[in-house]
């Protein structure tokens, strides 16, 4: 069973998130941000990113395709309602055939890709949401949230 792992940056350190994808088995890194190189991404900025995971074996790739719309996102922001996310994150993302090809793709990755977003647990995240349809119309996977 292919297993796909979830992982934010929020609130861990460098050191801390390498242990977390090391410790999984994870060979690459799927960063799904909108905005990789965001004023806030600090060590994770895409430009940062890629050379501190190949330090430790792990590849990176970036598939906008699968975040959500910036719209979407600082609404969120603001109004804090997930309830009121979810059916729009699935709606506009989910349901688009660029998200689906990027699913797909994500499932052939050799080894154990990892979702990357900024959000410390998946509870309120939109990689939560991406593994579960992934595990939902492509699997089974199995699914490993690192914290």
């Amino acid at each position: 069973m292919k297993r796909v792992a979830t992982i934010g940056f929020g609130r861990k350190g460098a050191e801390r998130l390498i242990e977390l994808l090391n410790s999984a088995g994870v060979t690459i890194v799927v960063d799904i941000r909108r905005r990789p190189d965001g004023p806030l991404s600090g060590y994770a900025r895409q430009r940062d990113l890629p050379f501190i995971l190949r330090l430790s074996g792990i590849e990176y790739t970036h598939r906008p395709e699968l975040a959500p719309p910036t719209e979407l996102l600082d609404r969120y922001r603001e109004e804090k309602d997930w309830d009121a996310y979810v059916p729009v994150f699935e709606e506009l993302v989910l349901q688009s055939a660029e998200a689906k090809a990027a699913m797909k793709d994500v499932l052939a990755l050799p080894g154990v890709p990892a979702l990357l977003c900024v959000e410390p647990t998946p509870e309120k995240c939109h990689r939560r949401l991406i593994v579960e349809r992934m595990n939902d119309e492509l699997g089974p996977i199995e699914i490993v949230h690192l914290v």
